[in-house]
């Protein structure tokens, strides 16, 4: 196989440990967007040629409409795309990556020095695998350690870390319980946090969360995780 790397800039940038390129390693334990459809740009790609001016790549899976699932693409990266002293970043012939497109229309923009090139080896690869999927079909997504239906009381009770995502608000809770015989969807010491991630976040004892949040959690299959969260 024959990588792919695109340099920064002349050898003297190389030469100085000042100006020295840096390997991104931090990556966030989740992605997740701020706006509806934000899961779109990103693709699972298997290269299959690298070229001095483009990388050619089979799509493995499109997280918008799936029309180009199958088919070869042709990848290129950004011009005029500040490094910032990231080392650049580089793609295998045989290799799989999670990509984000700049572009939606051939050639795929890609861009060199941004983090989302994921290998399929990289340990975070399936976790975000699962959370586009996640994101594009299910309109809620909700993990919980243990699920009780409290059939006596007409009541579903989710509890241990309870973990929310919808319409890109992300709630976090002790206790999330569903009651029905007084019709209300309720938080116990609840974080909800906002689409921007930045701005005001609201902290709840007791979180009684709107309708809409009440008929889509019914609406969806929920199931306790597998491995519990200490």
């Amino acid at each position: 196989m024959r990588p792919v790397t695109l340099f920064i800039t002349a050898l003297w940038f190389f030469s100085t440990p000042a100006f020295a390129c840096k390997n991104f390693t931090q990556f966030p334990e989740h992605i997740w967007g701020s706006t509806a459809g934000w899961w779109e740009p990103y693709r699972v790609i298997e290269v299959v040629d690298v070229r001095d001016e483009h990388v050619v790549a089979i799509v493995k899976q499109n997280f918008k409409d799936k029309a180009d699932v199958g088919n070869r693409v042709i990848l290129r990266f950004m011009s005029n795309e500040k490094a910032h002293a990231m080392c650049a970043r580089s793609l295998n012939v045989g290799s799989t990556y999670l990509i984000e497109t700049m572009s939606d229309t051939e050639p795929l923009t890609i861009r060199r020095f941004g983090w989302m090139i994921i290998p399929s080896t990289h340990p975070n690869y399936d976790v975000y695998l699962r959370d586009l999927e996640r994101a594009e079909i299910r309109p809620m997504y909700v993990e919980a350690n243990t699920i009780t239906y409290d059939l006596p009381n007409n009541r579903v009770i989710l509890q241990g870390k309870v973990e929310l995502h919808y319409n890109n608000y992300i709630l976090f809770a002790d206790q999330v319980i569903d009651d029905r015989n007084v019709n209300e969807l309720v938080a116990k010491r609840a974080l909800l946090v906002n689409p921007d991630r930045t701005s005001t976040r609201t902290r709840s004892d007791h979180l009684r969360l709107p309708s809409d949040y009440r008929d889509t959690f019914r609406s969806i299959r929920i199931e306790p995780r597998a491995v519990p969260w200490e």
